[in-house]
């Protein structure tokens, strides 16, 4: 099922296009060795370094996902913009497309698979980095600690630890046969 493919080329035509302006292409390591955050993991604003899609500015989250491998780059990571280190104010407009490959999903199945992919991005617990959405919108609000940017906190960690997240569901027996739980 191949629901997006017309989307995910579109997304990859954006990106080519970005490049002349700079964008990079990371490889992101297959798990994140950033620490798990306890459970009360709030970033306040006293201690945040730097806010992506604050309400007051722009901010989109999607995900696309296809069962063709090829239209998927796994383990690749495109930042359009500056890094978190090199940001140069406190708050930033935010974008984030994650691209999925997956298996398993068919009509019967795919609003569940869909949804438990999409809902799945609140369980990202990282230690220094606090995250809240306005699902309805399509846009997320992060905030991420001071201490968390001096101990080098970057997209490529945030990139490979909701990679990781998304391989953990993806690659579930349950999933992989497209049973429905």
């Amino acid at each position: 099922m191949n629901l997006f493919d017309n989307a995910i080329a579109d997304l990859r035509d954006y990106i080519q296009r970005k490049k002349s302006e700079g964008s990079r292409e990371y490889v992101i390591p297959q798990t994140s060795g950033w620490p798990v955050a306890g459970k009360r993991n709030v970033v306040l604003e006293t201690d945040t370094a730097i806010e992506l899609g604050n309400p007051r500015d722009e901010s989109v989250s999607f995900m696309l996902w296809s069962d063709d491998a090829k239209k998927i780059n796994d383990g690749r990571m495109t930042l359009i913009g500056p890094d978190l280190g090199e940001a140069k104010k406190k708050n930033l407009p935010f974008g984030k497309v994650a691209l999925l490959g997956v298996r398993g999903m068919t009509e019967d199945n795919c609003y569940e698979r869909h949804r438990e992919l999409e809902m799945a991005r609140y369980d990202l617990n990282l230690s220094g980095y606090m995250m809240r959405s306005v699902s309805q919108y399509g846009r997320e609000w992060s905030r991420i600690s001071k201490k968390a940017i001096s101990q080098g906190m970057n997209f490529a960690t945030l990139g490979s630890a909701l990679a990781q997240m998304y391989r953990n569901i993806v690659f579930r027996p349950d999933f992989l046969s497209g049973s429905v739980q």
